[in-house]
């Protein structure tokens, strides 16, 4: 059994079985991803299009670029852990800056617009509770499970580094 964990490349300490549920968890992340891009390009075609082509193409380029990551990480191995972190990190970035700009745009409309504008920043802190379910969660969640100590070892010896 020593031997066939050496040659496998799970080490000592974990077992392949462990190993392969960590990579199939990650393969999860990915179809997840996978599933996540192409709904944000539904919605951003669809649902609220954007008129300025800058903003447009920026939308295009950023649900593709999940997408592309998505598969990356169905396919496995080490550059779909790392693609996984990094496109985890971007939706974290970008979450972070949607709730900065919405909470901007609420104190703005509080301070400004008397009653009307309490209530549209009543429907603002709701499009913010929208910002961080739609957006936010899975990155969260993805985040937290990859940079696990066991997830990053068990990476590490299946790739065959130290």
């Amino acid at each position: 059994m020593l031997l066939l964990s050496r040659v496998v490349g799970c080490g000592m300490a974990r077992t392949c079985q462990e190993v392969d549920m960590s990579h199939k968890t990650v393969r999860i992340f990915g179809g997840l991803d996978f599933l996540f891009g192409w709904l944000y390009l539904l919605i951003f075609i669809y649902a609220v299009p954007s008129f300025d082509p800058t903003v447009r193409i920026l939308t295009y380029v950023g649900s593709i670029a999940i997408i592309v990551a998505g598969a990356v990480m169905l396919a496995g191995g080490r550059v779909g852990y790392w693609v996984g972190v990094g496109v985890a990190g971007f939706l974290l970035l970008l979450c972070f800056a949607l709730v900065a700009m919405l909470v901007a745009a609420a104190a703005y409309l509080y301070g400004l617009y008397g009653a009307f504008g309490k209530g549209a920043t009543y429907v603002t802190l709701f499009g913010i509770s929208l910002v961080v379910a739609y957006i936010g969660l899975l990155p969260i969640f993805q985040m937290a499970y990859l940079l696990r100590r066991e997830v990053r070892t068990s990476y590490r010896r299946a790739t065959g580094e130290a």
